[in-house]
């Protein structure tokens, strides 16, 4: 299955390589440099996250990161959210 990227946001970590190939990876399938949010790994990810569902309604990709389990529920009601780590 083929997916339209160009309106998908993308969370990942900062400051490693594996967050800097999810963005190079995002931006090759056809998503929008300006659609790559970095994040630091802990608390700093819920808040993020939590701030982005607030503005944006769209599909979200959370990449190279872990979110509480709190935020992990809210994810699910909110739907239209991947989760992906290795």
């Amino acid at each position: 299955m083929i997916k339209n990227f160009e309106k998908t946001k993308l969370i990942t970590h900062q400051g490693c390589l594996d967050g800097s190939v999810s963005a190079i990876l995002f931006h090759s399938a056809g998503g929008k440099i300006d659609n790559v949010i970095f994040s630091q790994a802990g608390k700093q990810v819920d808040k993020t996250v939590v701030e982005l569902c607030d503005n944006f309604d769209g599909e979200i990709l959370i990449v190279d990161l872990s979110v509480s389990e709190e935020i992990a529920k809210y994810l699910n009601l909110r739907g239209n959210v991947t989760l992906i780590d290795h």
